[in-house]
């Protein structure tokens, strides 16, 4: 039992709420975690155009009603939104 403990790290999860009251994290919301959420997977608007999902679902662990949140798949995601280029808005979809 103690060889697989070794091989596999433990996993570090936290509730919204304790994240939230982390130091690091004060600058995160509960609304924009909750906005986080709702957004990680491809959904559709209404006119039937698919929006591509924030990728945010591999940091969301979910067990039953209970929505936990992995911070090391946290900190790797972070780091890649640091790296993508900013979606810029087509010139037809602006509107004066």
């Amino acid at each position: 039992m103690e060889v697989i403990s070794q091989l596999q790290p433990a996993l570090r999860l936290v509730t919204v709420n304790q994240l939230l009251l982390r130091e690091e994290y004060q600058w995160l919301t509960r609304s924009s975690i909750r906005h986080l959420i709702f957004n990680t997977h491809e959904r559709s608007n209404s006119k039937g155009e698919m929006i591509p999902g924030n990728g945010f679902d591999r940091v969301v662990v979910r067990v039953g009603r209970k929505v936990l949140i992995d911070l090391d798949e946290m900190v790797l995601w972070l780091k890649q939104q640091r790296n993508e280029p900013a979606r810029s808005i087509p010139p037809e979809e602006v509107e004066d």
